[in-house]
């Protein structure tokens, strides 16, 4: 399974962009990066799986070396951007 594969119910647009825009949009109000909170963000992401069958959350399903590289992107974009 891949983010760029994953849409999010009733919206044009894919998981990527969607937390792309949560968790930028987190940063970017409260001026830093905070790990917690970028995984609170993947803790409250529903994934449905097997035709609906089950739901988990983003961070149930996401390799911890997935989520480390996420942490240290969002790291370096606020390092520049907040």
């Amino acid at each position: 399974m891949f983010l760029r594969d994953v849409k999010v119910s009733g919206v044009e647009q894919s998981m990527a962009q969607a937390l792309a825009t949560k968790i930028g949009g987190d940063m970017m109000s409260s001026g830093r990066f905070e790990e917690r909170e970028v995984e609170e963000v993947l803790r409250r992401t529903p994934v449905v799986l097997g035709r609906g069958k089950v739901t988990v959350s983003l961070m149930d399903v996401v390799p911890s070396i997935i989520v480390d590289d996420l942490y240290r992107k969002c790291e370096a974009f606020c390092r520049e951007n907040c």
